[in-house]
């Protein structure tokens, strides 16, 4: 099986997922290709059939003001080129990383005959800039939609996606890289949590830095926090954590190599990530750090935001709290850093085997060619009657 990919860009430091599951379905047996209008991470993340398809001024200009300045979201991918790249390729099947890369290939995809999925993760469902209009080419040409959980599936469906061709499959991580190991955390009492993420609204870091401030308020155990990332934020929640009196407990340690993440992990009692709807509409879809946090065993706790419910096992939802509730989100972590290190171990336990058995990169890559098996045999034109 050939499949082509459609990237905005390939690979931002943000979508290790879309990395980690062409390298899967290379290890499957299939020829991927990818069309991106730009190249990123090319040495950490090095794949050999990449094309791409720059983007003129004009375009990025056209682009930015419907985008910014009408609220309207049409990527731009050049069509000569991309007609071009795909009758070079001759794919049995397209998948677009997104729903905006999906959009902008519709319609060539249907001239060319090729059946098209687009996978759709968050910020392209619930960005108020996303309407039933931008995505009408997809529903019309007959594409199919992947959501990575059950809550994105319901916004798929509002946005005009005949419910027969949507299929819920969730993002894997590769669970051999995360071995379950005694901590190698540093010789310390404290309560020692990590937090991964790009430093934007919707991971809720500034109501962690708020919970950490009323913990020292309540002489509660010791916590100290690392959050790796980067993002528009940085420089605020430094300012707010040094506001706040906890400067010395907070630490940004900056941007981490996904390959390092198995690794800095192991350091750590806990994970939190206290996730919410950002006022732009932005959400998460399920958070990849979640899945690699409860991979590593280790306890996590967030919020019940979005899909992250569906990627921890039930007995561990008592560890999740209400989006932007600063007062449970503290209780949590007191309660947790006050139980025996074990009780940590078997939430952790927990963890890794929920994500072992609906989280593995294995587990996606199978049902993403379950899912291109049905359609390669199914005519174009019962999929653009919505059969």
């Amino acid at each position: 099986m050939r499949i082509a990919h459609i990237c905005t860009k390939f690979n931002r430091t943000s979508e290790t997922f879309i990395y980690d599951l062409i390298a899967g379905l290379e290890l499957a047996g299939t020829e991927n290709h990818v069309l991106a209008t730009a190249r990123l991470n090319e040495t950490e993340r090095p794949f050999p059939r990449v094309r791409i398809l720059p983007l003129s001024s004009l375009q990025k200009m056209v682009f930015a003001v419907r985008k910014h300045g009408l609220g309207v979201y049409r990527y731009p991918f050049p069509t000569q080129a991309t007609f071009r790249a795909l009758r070079e390729i001759q794919p049995d099947v397209i998948l677009a990383h997104f729903g905006g890369a999906g959009a902008a290939i519709a319609p060539m995809a249907h001239e060319l005959g090729i059946p098209l999925v687009v996978v759709f993760h968050a910020f392209d469902l619930f960005m108020r800039h996303f309407q039933p209009s931008t995505y009408s080419a997809l529903w019309e040409t007959g594409a199919h939609a992947v959501a990575i959980s059950g809550h994105g599936k319901k916004r798929v469906i509002e946005l005009g996606c005949p419910a027969s061709r949507v299929t819920v499959i969730h993002c894997g991580v590769d669970i051999t890289r995360f071995t379950q190991m005694k901590r190698v955390r540093p010789d310390t009492p404290d309560f020692r949590l990590v937090s991964v993420g790009r430093l934007v609204e919707k991971k809720g870091f500034d109501d962690l830095l708020r919970a950490v401030a009323l913990l020292r308020e309540r002489r509660a155990p010791t916590v100290r926090v690392d959050i790796w990332g980067d993002g528009p934020l940085k420089h605020r929640l430094i300012s707010q954590a040094h506001a706040l009196g906890i400067g010395s407990v907070v630490t940004f340690k900056g941007v981490v190599s996904s390959r390092d993440v198995p690794r800095i992990m192991r350091e750590y009692d806990a994970f939190v990530l206290p996730s919410r709807t950002a006022r732009n509409g932005d959400t998460e879809g399920i958070p990849i750090t979640i899945l690699e946090a409860q991979a590593t065993g280790l306890p996590v706790v967030a919020t019940t935001h979005a899909g992250i419910p569906e990627a921890v096992p039930p007995p561990n939802r008592e560890w999740l709290t209400g989006e932007g509730d600063v007062v449970d989100l503290t209780d949590k972590l007191q309660s947790l850093a006050s139980r025996p290190p074990e009780d940590w171990v078997a939430i952790g336990c927990r963890g890794r085997q929920w994500v072992r058995r609906h989280f593995s990169l294995n587990y996606e890559v199978r049902a993403i060619l379950r899912l291109f098996a049905n359609l390669i045999h199914t005519p174009q034109t019962a999929l653009a009657e919505g059969a």
